[in-house]
């Protein structure tokens, strides 16, 4: 009596592999490796990635009252002229969305410390700071 061989091609062998796999329960099968997004961000040199500043407005004179936050944002908006441009200098040497004077004004002693009056965040946060301290004298041709 002769002996059969049987002989399977590779192709149905495998197909009958990856078919018992879908039978697996979820536990027993292997994970199936996704793939990975892959994102590069650049940053440009020296450069801040900053809140708008009304939004930066609204956190640092928050604390000061809603009344205070109002104010500031209808201050900021006539002292940049509508743009809130931080890198904004008056005719007098006045700096920032604020438009703070670093010698003899309100922005002195922050301008002594080392302060930059044309980073929107400083300028908004040394603008809190002598409302809070003197309240909107300073701004007296610019309040609503």
């Amino acid at each position: 009596m002769k002996r059969m061989t049987w002989l399977v091609p590779a192709a149905v062998g495998l197909s009958l592999v990856c078919c018992a796999w879908a039978w697996l329960p979820s536990r027993t099968r292997p994970p199936v490796p996704r793939p990975t997004p892959t994102v590069v961000l650049r940053q440009a040199q020296d450069a801040r990635v900053w809140p708008p500043p009304q939004a930066m407005v609204e956190h640092y004179f928050g604390p000061l009252g809603a009344r205070d936050v109002e104010v500031a944002l209808a201050v900021g908006d006539c002292e940049t002229g509508g743009t809130w441009d931080p890198s904004l200098v008056g005719a007098h040497g006045e700096l920032g969305l604020f438009q703070l004077l670093p010698r003899g004004g309100a922005g002195q002693r922050f301008a002594e410390a080392g302060w930059n009056l044309l980073d929107a965040r400083e300028n908004v946060i040394a603008a809190a700071l002598v409302v809070a301290r003197d309240g909107w004298s300073s701004w007296s041709a610019c309040l609503p």
